[in-house]
């Protein structure tokens, strides 16, 4: 009869909680997101456990993002840049392969990378003129037009939620690209930018929750995290890093998801839309391996038609070797003789 009282008690706290989390205006959305994919559109060869496996291209990557949008109410896909260089097919093309694969796809949003531009600001541009997804970046000015080089951010409506993406490019960018490249582009201060578009997004777009979408590397992402509180995640790229779960700096979570998209990053966040921030999260790396979803069909036949340009450029016979070619880490060989003096011959030296 004692034991009465505490039990009543206890029943009027577990429905006073009850009450409380169903009373929070709650919404949540998950975050698909890879960056540094590098062309490498077709499926690269692997270890999964004790077998030998085919991880990543652009069909599985697809086929695996459609999964979830047709599973989930609220996705948001995020590319984090340096989508270009790294197979033939994109310096064939000059990127646009890249362009159309990532049409097929049709994320949300991609920032810049560094690597976007080994083909020239203006092969970029008319890349970019054929995009049916959004490209942002905030810190970097074109002096010809007087304006943003590509628009500074989104924002998207996601079930009550009003998400606000603002896009960062590396401030290495002019030490990681030539010259020639990048005539008539400056790069903004990131801190200013940022504190601009930040207070733009809170108080003109009204947005519940601020994600930056950057192309500048997980330490660097650190660094803003420990400078910018309002942005509450941080999706990245460019050190290729490899975060099986997501850094947490001053309570913002940030996300990295490897490269050559060998994983697609997966967060799951339930916003607190009366306090403009996360009330929860769950994220991880889902590793793309062939055969865990059905590939997507039509980037599929895309890539193979775009392989066939491949093969035809690279088909032609160009020599006959008479010996075979070796090559040696610690000295001299005739792989690395005939590197060193095709090189030599280009540079007319």
């Amino acid at each position: 009869m004692k034991r009465r009282p505490i039990y009543r008690l206890i029943l009027i706290f577990t429905l006073i909680l009850v009450q409380i989390l169903f009373s929070q205006n709650l919404e949540k959305i998950l975050i698909l997101h890879w960056n540094d994919f590098h062309s490498q559109n077709i499926p690269m060869r692997s270890i999964c456990g004790d077998s030998t496996c085919y991880i990543g291209g652009i069909a599985n990557l697809l086929g695996l993002i459609n999964k979830f949008r047709n599973e989930e109410k609220n996705v948001l896909v995020l590319n984090a840049g340096d989508d270009f260089q790294g197979t033939p097919i994109s310096s064939l093309t000059k990127g646009r392969s890249q362009i159309e694969l990532m049409n097929l796809i049709n994320p949300d949003a991609m920032t810049l990378g560094n690597h976007e531009f080994d083909y020239g600001r203006d092969a970029l541009e008319e890349n970019l003129k054929i995009a049916k997804f959004e490209v942002i970046s905030a810190n970097l000015w074109d002096k010809r037009k007087g304006k943003l080089f590509v628009k500074p951010y989104i924002v998207k409506k996601l079930g009550k939620a009003k998400i606000g993406v603002i896009g960062l490019i590396t401030p290495e960018l002019f030490k990681l690209s030539l010259k020639e490249n990048l005539k008539d582009l400056e790069l903004l201060n990131t801190e200013r930018v940022l504190k601009q578009y930040i207070n733009e997004l809170k108080n003109k777009e009204k947005v519940d929750l601020i994600i930056a979408l950057t192309h500048i590397g997980v330490n660097e992402d650190s660094i803003l995290a420990t400078k910018f509180p309002e942005i509450k995640i941080i999706i990245g790229g460019h050190s290729h890093t490899v975060l099986q779960e997501p850094k947490i700096v001053n309570n913002v979570i940030i996300c990295q998801a490897g490269s050559r998209g060998e994983y697609l990053g997966y967060l799951e966040v339930s916003i607190d839309l009366d306090g403009d921030s996360v009330y929860s999260y769950k994220g991880k790396l889902i590793r793309v391996i062939n055969g865990i979803v059905k590939p997507d069909e039509t980037a599929l036949k895309k890539v193979e038609e775009l392989e066939k340009m491949v093969d035809k450029e690279f088909g032609q016979v160009i020599g006959k070797l008479e010996v075979d070619w070796k090559r040696n880490f610690y000295g001299e060989s005739n792989l690395g003789n005939w590197e060193a003096d095709v090189m030599r011959e280009f540079a007319k030296n």
